[in-house]
């Protein structure tokens, strides 16, 4: 074994508990919806940071306003060039809950042109950095990089041993 395995440790993950928690307290109030949906979609679809900041309008809901079941990104890190493959897919929850937040957009004023951002700053100007941290009642944060390894923690089935 090498030094480098020996130096390397498990990406940090939220609990059960922690994920419910994050959730629940983002989506207490009216004015953290759109943290809410951010923290929910890096934590369903293992978006990093920069691809959850580089959504529009237009890539995630058609032109009657429904919420796509497969959003293309546009932008993503690089690690395969082939840009068709960069895609994501939407559940039938978390569509429901971005019609809502279209809705909650439409009724701050924000714009829903199909080239406006999906998420915009608090401050209401465009942020191509979204806000994905934040911490609750363990005192632990939880940035991009966490949710998208909780991510996998759900999403990929653990290797089971063979028996022979």
């Amino acid at each position: 074994m090498s030094r480098y395995d020996e130096d390397l440790t498990a990406p940090r993950t939220l609990t059960d508990h922690e994920v419910k928690a994050l959730l629940r307290v983002s989506g207490e109030r009216r004015a953290g919806f759109r943290d809410h949906v951010i923290l929910g979609l890096a934590l369903s679809t293992a978006l990093r940071e920069h691809e959850v900041a580089g959504l529009n309008v237009g890539d995630v809901f058609d032109q009657g306003g429904r919420a796509r079941i497969r959003v293309a990104l546009r932008v993503f890190k690089r690690s395969n060039q082939n840009a068709a493959e960069q895609q994501i897919l939407l559940s039938d929850a978390w569509r429901a809950k971005l019609e809502k937040f279209r809705a909650w957009k439409k009724s701050h004023g924000e714009s829903l042109d199909d080239g406006a951002p999906l998420f915009v700053s608090r401050k209401g100007t465009e942020s191509r950095r979204a806000s994905s941290g934040g911490s609750f009642t363990s005192g632990r944060s939880a940035r991009a990089r966490t949710c998208r390894s909780t991510f996998t923690r759900y999403a990929i089935p653990r290797a089971r041993p063979t028996t022979d």
